[in-house]
């Protein structure tokens, strides 16, 4: 942060530089911030009134189930924007928190639901946060403390291996329960859906205690029975935590670290691991550890640079023979920096097992980029590269009408790549067994008799591939 800080101080006359943060000590903000914004000028923010509140239970409709008949109730969503104003005090972390609390509602949310959730009684969240790590019991803490140790998502059941090795304490599931509500969970397990309370947990005087358990816990299940990719990501890091230095100074080597790129270990952790190491070597007057590490460091440079060539064309492969179980599962948790074609590999991957809402995550994402101007990719004709994975995802994502793939295709014609896309659309629904949308696209371009051709003759050939009868429309769709 001070080094951000230092590129965007001065701020130029005409300019205004808006800073959101938590009222935390003066040693974890930059030292510019406190030089130019002294705590005296800060202004606190009002807390939400009951429009914004209402606002905000709109875009959450479908979280609090406030559609009946499948139209979203107007008076439903008042009651509940109401109750939800009402306890939070208009306190957007509360109202996080609140929402996560529901999740164990079973079928449609009241606004008595809301009402008789655990009281959030201060505006203060770290008040509030100490009230509440009072009343948790012992196991609890732990959930918490190892959720603060580890920088990693965390499953169910992974905590409880981990805390509970021995499967002696029957507690535990509801002690891991209990704690939920201030976490989110990803694909890859629970993390804290707040750094506040991460910050609070560290902090807490209770934390020296349970951190040093907990430190110790993780590190033998990293060692004895986590997946390959957590003990390779964070094994030394921990065990350094914990006293063990050396590992981590003698550890990273040319094989590990492409042994990692191979199997799509994360370059970040690869990178925070050999920039660690090679200071523990600085530290120690070990120059020539350190000139390795350094060099190491390098060579991930450089193959991160240059993943769009050499990475991404390797998803599919990896994905189809399972050789890692967690891989789907991580490359769902990090859309953001995937490539084009990986999210169309991963989209691929994910119909073949039914996760169709992944499927609509993935065309999301890649329609996101091409509306933003941010194609993404080092590919000489990087749109060219997004559109055509657009337009083979388009194909199986299920919330895509093919009338309007259709109005995209023909508004696509005039660019140099406007022919190739019919063929990857049309492709595709081959590939995916899609006759009825196939048929669809026959229909609903004979002013285009090329492209109408193309489609014609992929339906033809998908029949004969599937013995389907080309005029049985409700026949196939029933095999769909």
């Amino acid at each position: 942060m001070n080094k951000l800080f230092q590129l965007v101080t001065p701020v130029p006359p005409g300019a205004i530089l808006l800073i959101g943060t938590q009222a935390v000590d003066n040693s974890r903000l930059p030292r510019r911030l406190a030089e130019l914004a002294p705590r005296e000028s800060w202004l606190d923010l009002p807390a939400l009134e009951y429009p914004a509140v209402r606002r905000w239970a709109e875009i959450h409709a479908d979280e609090l189930r406030a559609s009946r008949n499948d139209e979203t109730n107007s008076h439903v969503l008042d009651a509940l924007a109401g109750a939800l104003w009402r306890r939070s005090e208009g306190y957007p972390l509360h109202l996080r928190y609140l929402l996560k609390s529901l999740e164990a509602v079973k079928g449609y949310i009241t606004a008595r639901d809301i009402e008789h959730l655990p009281e959030l009684s201060h505006r203060d969240i770290t008040l509030y946060y100490a009230r509440f790590w009072e009343d948790l019991p012992d196991e609890s803490k732990q959930v918490l403390s190892l959720l603060a140790t580890c920088d990693f998502p965390w499953s169910r059941a992974a905590i409880a291996e981990c805390l509970d090795p021995g499967h002696r304490n029957l507690g535990i599931d509801g002690a891991i329960r209990r704690v939920t509500h201030l976490t989110s969970e990803g694909p890859l397990g629970l993390q804290f859906a707040h750094s506040s309370l991460e910050f609070f947990v560290r902090q807490h005087p209770d934390y020296q205690n349970y951190g040093a358990r907990v430190r110790e816990l993780a590190l033998e299940w990293l060692r004895t029975r986590a997946p390959d990719v957590l003990r390779w990501s964070h094994g030394w890091l921990l065990a350094a935590e914990c006293g063990d230095e050396e590992s981590l100074l003698r550890g990273p080597s040319r094989a590990w670290l492409i042994e990692g790129m191979a199997r799509r270990n994360p370059v970040h952790i690869a990178d925070r691991i050999l920039t660690r190491s090679a200071w523990i070597a600085l530290q120690r007057g070990q120059l020539d550890r350190f000139v390795q590490l350094r060099l190491l460091s390098d060579y991930l440079s450089e193959a991160a640079h240059s993943r769009d060539n050499v990475v991404e064309p390797l998803l599919a492969p990896q994905l189809a023979i399972h050789e890692d179980p967690t891989l789907l599962h991580r490359s769902l948790s990090e859309l953001k920096s995937l490539g084009n074609l990986e999210l169309l590999c991963l989209a691929e991957c994910c119909e073949c097992v039914g996760m169709t809402a992944a499927v609509g995550h993935c065309f999301d994402r890649v329609n996101s980029r091409l509306r933003m101007g941010q194609s993404g990719g080092q590919d000489a004709y990087p749109r060219m590269n997004a559109v055509r994975c657009l337009a083979r995802i388009a194909a199986f994502a299920p919330e895509v009408e093919p009338r309007n793939m259709l109005d995209w295709l023909r508004r696509q014609s005039h660019t140099k790549w406007g022919a190739a896309l019919w063929t990857e659309y049309t492709d595709s629904l081959r590939a995916h067994r899609r006759a009825e949308r196939l048929r669809a696209v026959i229909d609903g371009c004979e002013e285009l008799p090329v492209h109408r051709a193309k489609a014609f003759s992929q339906l033809v050939l998908l029949a004969c591939e599937d013995r389907i009868d080309v005029g049985a429309r409700g026949k196939t769709a029933a095999a769909q």
